[in-house]
């Protein structure tokens, strides 16, 4: 593909087809490395979460593709008042430099222009530096650092970040 090609980038809903791949990225040790949970996670513990959250209004559950192939994975759960939404995401393991700026930029305006929240909130752990940049380079604001416990009961420094769409809108064209 030459420089000037566009990429055809889309964001879609999660199916079941899409399960082993997306626990497959998951549970990768360059993913599952950076995550709360860091155990390898079993199908069957996969298929639970996916029945739990496919039945949940308030998770929105998102395949970030690009040319038609799948390259990543983005989550929105909402808080009660709809008005705000965690997000949580990774791409591919091994997949090119970039790509996960493209897809928190369609993230972003799906949670902005398509979920109609007014806050997306992200956390990463303290010791994950790129992701950290990352959200700061998107125009996210840091709220702090608070304590939280992981999977294995041990309390986890976790960095806090929060993007309004006001600001987003100013950011963007």
């Amino acid at each position: 593909m030459g420089h000037n090609a566009q990429i055809q980038s889309s964001l879609r809903g999660m199916n079941d087809a899409d399960l082993d791949m997306v626990l497959s990225w998951r549970n990768h040790i360059e993913v599952r490395s950076f995550m709360y949970t860091q155990h390898e996670i079993s199908r069957e513990e996969h298929l639970q979460w996916y029945k739990r959250v496919i039945m949940d209004s308030s998770k929105h559950l998102l395949i970030y593709e690009e040319d038609g192939i799948p390259l990543g994975f983005v989550n929105f759960s909402a808080a009660p008042n709809k008005q705000e939404s965690l997000w949580g995401f990774y791409v591919k393991p091994g997949c090119s430099k970039g790509l996960g700026r493209r897809m928190g930029l369609s993230a972003l305006r799906y949670g902005f222009d398509v979920a109609m929240f007014h806050k997306i909130i992200g956390r990463s752990l303290v010791e994950n530096q790129k992701s950290i940049r990352f959200h700061l380079s998107l125009g996210f604001k840091s709220d702090g650092v608070m304590q939280e416990r992981g999977s294995n009961e041990l309390p986890m420094n976790i960095h806090q970040f929060s993007l309004l769409c006001d600001d987003w809108k100013l950011l963007t064209p």
